[in-house]
């Protein structure tokens, strides 16, 4: 199929979102099909969802070539309990009374891999 998303395994689809299951909103497809209600992209309550291949198969494609950054990126690392620092302490006042001043000051290390 060259209309809709362009997967060619993912039948046509004219239901809303969020529509019940098992419809068949597209008569256009030859043979004709039920819309796949429970996939992933149909964003419908129906269940087990799932992705077909060909949707695999483009996620795969534009990880691999478009968004390739994110698969080497840092941003899904748990932060470590190293992130932080304290790069700066001072305590004014009298240390035996009620009354003291504590100033720290933090610095931000980044993300530590482990």
């Amino acid at each position: 199929m060259l209309d809709g998303d362009l997967v060619c395994d993912t039948p046509p689809d004219n239901s809303a979102s969020f529509s019940a299951c098992n419809t068949n909103s597209c008569a256009t497809d030859l043979p004709d099909l039920v819309d796949d209600n429970d996939n992933f992209m149909d964003y419908s309550n129906c269940r087990p969802a799932h992705f077909t291949n060909g949707q695999k198969n483009r996620m795969i494609a534009a990880l691999e070539i478009s968004r390739s950054g994110l698969i080497s990126s840092d941003g899904c690392l748990i932060v470590g309990e190293s992130d932080a620092a304290i790069q700066n302490l001072e305590i004014e006042g009298d240390f035996c009374g009620m009354s003291s001043m504590s100033k720290i000051v933090f610095q931000n290390l980044g993300i530590r891999k482990y």
